[in-house]
């Protein structure tokens, strides 16, 4: 829904995000650290919650344990392998077999979008 960045340097940066998330979940906000460096010729993006950094928003649940890691590995082929990993340790508000397709979906559709900026800026 929307994201803005709160801290940023040349390898560390914060955002505040706010979710658009389908009934049946509460509307949600995540506030997230990312480190950035380099390691066998790749680049890796470490993700954190840091749920304290900002106030929680009236009317959104805070997503607070977290942690994933991006991997950008450039192929021969002139492209790049993204990858990415991400835990949650919250319980689930509603059973996994009906959260996790839900979950599964919203991610797969915002790799999507990511894929079209990054070929429109190319």
């Amino acid at each position: 829904e929307q994201c803005s960045m709160l801290y940023h340097n040349d390898s560390v940066w914060i955002t505040h995000s706010r979710l658009s998330i389908p009934w049946p979940f509460d509307q949600k906000d995540m506030v997230t650290r990312y480190f950035q460096y380099q390691k066998d010729g790749k680049t890796y993006i470490k993700v954190n919650s840091v749920p304290r950094y900002i106030p929680a928003l009236e009317g959104y649940s805070r997503l607070d344990d977290y942690d994933g890691t991006w991997v950008l590995s450039p192929l021969a082929n002139g492209q790049t392998k993204v990858e990415f990993l991400l835990i949650s340790h919250t319980e689930p508000v509603v059973p996994r077999f009906i959260q996790d397709p839900i979950i599964r979906d919203l991610f797969i559709n915002s790799f999507y979008q990511l894929k079209q900026i990054v070929e429109e800026q190319s």
